[in-house]
């Protein structure tokens, strides 16, 4: 990536009504934690009130959180490191869970914070997605947290509308890059598909931890296989099916989780579970701190690959219909576990229809998904993630390919009613210096292209922009047929 693509962002200005503080609210010795946000239409004052119940296991979690959202695990070699602003994680609140989540600035880590119900005494009164302020002072405060003190959690104030005559709003610009961005649109795509791996106890995930190298070159590639009731590091790849071993290279970003094993509560059978994606290229490691208190960190499997290069969802864009996707979203009322099911039998869609349809909707950022429920839940980041799908190079560059006229139907020039019918097509499409020959599938896996980057990747990083430029062309050609259709069927009737 060169230097002027690092450097693309999308500039938001973000409101807080105050700055984000641990208070001590009287000689008791309590500490209240007030979390600023920038929701601008609540109907109570706050999302969340209430008290955590593991003061010291969450403050530690959200500190490993802030560490993540602001670590750099990879510096491409042409790039001058520079020091980067911290970036603000994001909160959800809804169906009776709190989950604060952000991203690395290299993108390939993406971490979250679940407080499920069992990890806090309170109620969730509003249904909202925000950034929030993490200040040095607030990191400070949560860093001292010890297990005696009493947290009490308020999340947000509406204190915006009242600015005029109140205390001031404190305007905060927030500098978005364009790949952590980026990023929120692809780790739910790897999440869906992600299988158990590998699951142990705390003493087993903290020999683990502890163990790893810790001068393991930054490109050097591990994989974590059973050893035992535990686990090891092998550099070479055995087994087969679930047993087959995890990848993970950048051995930095696993060694932020030592910290938190000391604290898992000594009840919970199971300390850590792994989950991998059948291709091998991301993981996701799950601490259970307490009882509904989960810390999740995702990695891609070399730290030089971010979330936001890879490309997942692509295909899915080529295929969206906009108007199914209004009536799924607003299906999805903030439940914590969307049930497919349901979900099918609300909006009238097929299980495959539903399947690309959520997708979509999790590279707008309005779902997430939890490995540990296996399904989706509702969540709206606070940006406008239709600008990052638009800006997306492969896609935007089949954009262009198809405008142009640089893709063409192979076999006989067929018309889009027979296209459907065929189990392949094959497709011509303008290369920088040559014709490419595309060959679509209705599989995704099995779709082909005569490409530098399809040779090169075989599909692990998403579609190249070739396939995309076929597949936008068969779209366009059957909404052209489906509105030729309706004309004939229009002048019949008159």
């Amino acid at each position: 990536m060169s230097e002027s693509k690092s450097a693309l962002a999308i500039n938001q200005t973000i409101s807080y009504g105050f700055d984000s503080n641990l208070v001590n609210t009287g000689p008791s010795g309590r500490s209240h934690l007030k979390l600023a946000t920038s929701i601008r239409e609540a109907r109570h004052p706050y999302f969340f009130e209430g008290r955590v119940k593991e003061a010291r296991s969450v403050a530690r979690a959200l500190l490993t959180l802030s560490q993540v959202v602001g670590a750099r695990f990879y510096t491409p070699p042409n790039m001058l490191k520079r020091i980067l602003a911290e970036r603000d994680p994001v909160i959800t609140s809804g169906a009776g869970a709190l989950r604060f989540e952000g991203f690395s600035a290299c993108a390939s880590a993406y971490a979250r914070v679940d407080l499920l119900p069992g990890a806090f005494d309170g109620d969730i009164v509003e249904k909202g997605t925000t950034n929030v302020d993490f200040n040095a002072a607030l990191k400070a405060a949560l860093a001292s947290t010890m297990s005696t003190d009493a947290l009490d959690v308020s999340v947000g104030k509406d204190e915006f509308a009242l600015a005029k005559g109140g205390s001031p709003v404190i305007e905060k610009k927030v500098r978005l890059p364009l790949r952590w961005l980026k990023g929120f649109v692809e780790v739910q795509a790897y999440q869906a598909r992600m299988e158990k791996k590998l699951t142990v106890g705390k003493s087993e995930a903290l020999s683990f931890l502890r163990g790893l190298p810790q001068n393991a070159h930054n490109q050097s590639l591990f994989y974590v296989v059973p050893s035992g009731r535990g686990l090891r590091l092998s550099q070479v790849a055995a087994g087969g099916g679930s047993s087959a071993p995890v990848q993970v290279g950048g051995l930095k970003r696993l060694q932020l989780l030592r910290e938190l094993v000391p604290l898992i509560a000594n009840s919970q059978k199971a300390a850590m579970s792994v989950y991998a994606s059948p291709d091998g290229q991301a993981s996701e490691w799950k601490l259970y701190l307490d009882q509904g208190l989960v810390f999740s960190l995702s990695m891609t499997a070399q730290p030089f690959r971010g979330f936001s290069g890879e490309g997942q969802v692509l295909a899915d864009l080529t295929e969206v219909q906009e108007e199914k996707l209004a009536g799924l979203r607003a299906a999805l009322k903030w439940q914590q576990n969307l049930s497919l099911h349901d979900l099918s039998c609300a909006t009238e869609t097929s299980a495959d229809e539903l399947k690309t349809a959520l997708a979509v909707l999790g590279s707008r950022g309005l779902v997430g998904y939890d490995l540990d429920f296996a399904s989706y839940f509702h969540r709206e980041l606070p940006f406008d993630m239709s600008l990052v799908e638009n800006m997306h190079p492969r896609l935007k560059a089949a954009q262009k390919l198809l405008a142009e006229g640089g893709v063409r139907l192979l076999d006989g020039g067929m018309d889009a009613e027979n296209v459907s019918e065929k189990e392949q097509l094959r497709l011509e499409v303008k290369g920088s210096d040559v014709m490419h020959v595309v060959t679509l599938s209705p599989l995704d896996s099995s779709s082909r292209c005569t490409c530098q980057w399809f040779s090169k990747y075989q599909g692990a990083r998403g579609v190249c922009k070739h396939i995309l430029a076929a597949r936008l062309k068969l779209a366009v050609d059957e909404g052209d047929a489906d509105e030729g259709e309706s004309d004939e069927v229009g002048e019949e009737k008159l």
